[in-house]
């Protein structure tokens, strides 16, 4: 027997994961065989560019009801995309808090935004999407099936939005009370800082919706580029005065 798993059993005692049989299973095969996944505590995070094997996923259909505080689809290809569609299966009787599912690169969101739209009814709080490209339909789509989460994550992802868009009718509802715009404000991305009419285009949209209600606070991580002075009057004009703004303004 591998060497290791007396030490993830340690952790798994530590975060008082249940030890049923199917768990079990599952953690001898990630410890002794791979370290392609690795449930712990109450998080289930998946590397998918690196799972070979498919007798792996096949084990996951044996895992009785499970609430998970959050589930990590990382590195996610186009190619990979096929591995990952048997958390929909009816069989699959797993749960969560949180979702992340990020690109391997920047990536149109086209290829995956069926399986990101269909999974939406296991996640309960919040819902993080990284490294993806989107136009305002998709958009539209993303925000009327996320419309019930508590917290809305984009994360170096852009948005294609030549106009001020109508989310009107996706929004209609929601309970979001908080959105990330992680990192999407640099040159690479949305380009903010030269054409920051995007960025208020963005805004306004969001303004003409049921989030002008529901929505408390706005997070523009870490060493955000726009002056948060201009952030703050954007939100003001737009009927967020309210709203708190969080993130790292180090000018």
């Amino acid at each position: 027997m591998d060497s290791r798993l007396p030490s993830a059993w340690t952790l798994v005692q530590q975060t008082e994961i249940q030890t049923n049989e199917a768990l079990k299973k599952i953690y001898y095969q990630i410890v002794t065989e791979s370290n392609k996944f690795f449930i712990w505590g109450k998080k289930l995070s998946l590397c998918i560019e690196n799972i070979k094997d498919q007798s792996f996923l096949k084990t996951m259909r044996k895992i009785p009801y499970h609430h998970l505080e959050k589930i990590n689809l990382l590195n996610v290809s186009h190619r990979s995309i096929k591995k990952i569609k048997f958390l929909l299966e009816e069989g699959i009787r797993i749960n969560a808090d949180s979702l992340v599912f990020e690109a391997n690169n920047l990536s149109r969101v086209t290829a995956y935004l069926n399986l990101i739209i269909k999974i939406s009814y296991k996640i309960s709080h919040l819902i993080c999407l990284e490294e993806l490209i989107m136009n305002e339909l998709q958009l539209k789509r993303i925000l009327f099936a996320y419309k019930h989460v508590k917290v809305l994550q984009f994360s170096q992802c852009i948005f294609s939005l030549p106009k001020v868009p109508d989310f009107t009718k996706c929004l209609e509802g929601t309970s979001i009370k908080g959105i990330c715009l992680a990192n999407c404000e640099g040159r690479d991305y949305n380009d903010w800082i030269n054409e920051p009419q995007k960025f208020e285009n963005l805004i306004e949209g969001f303004s003409n919706s049921d989030l002008k209600d529901s929505l408390q606070e706005i997070d523009l991580w870490y060493f955000c580029e726009l002056k948060l002075d201009f952030v703050k009057e954007v939100l003001s004009k737009h009927g967020f005065g309210h709203v708190e703004v969080l993130g790292n303004f180090d000018h």
